[in-house]
């Protein structure tokens, strides 16, 4: 057995309400909008590709510069970090061709409200 697996045993011994389904749902960061799931980067990536002709793995070395499984490895039912993630939405976010309409049920980074900052 690899130790990730083991590493994932133990942790839902530990932890049972951390299920493989519920883990790839969580992204936890206050830089992510809750409800963030790697689920929305296999959306993103499915129509981005489907509209520009370039392959998943293209893509996802484009966004990390050196992973060509990102996708791979959520469709495989892995996850991704928050940093990733992140990055991930946030390049399909710049490179979103104006003419392809953006995912409505994923949050779109560019129009997301700005924080008020409170003045002292």
């Amino acid at each position: 057995m690899m130790f990730s697996n083991l590493r994932r045993a133990v942790a839902l011994a530990i932890c049972p309400e951390l299920s493989p389904r519920e883990t790839s749902a969580i992204v936890a960061s206050t830089e992510v909008v809750a409800g963030a799931s790697p689920i929305d980067l296999l959306k993103l990536s499915d129509a981005y590709t489907a509209f520009v002709g370039r392959s998943e793995a293209t893509v996802s070395n484009l966004i990390t510069g050196t992973h060509a499984r990102l996708f791979k490895r959520i469709r495989a039912g892995g996850g991704c970090g928050v940093d990733t993630y992140n990055k991930a939405v946030s390049w399909f976010d710049e490179n979103w061709p104006a003419d392809l309409e953006w995912p409505s049920d994923i949050p779109r980074p560019s129009e997301a409200k700005p924080k008020s900052r409170r003045v002292a």
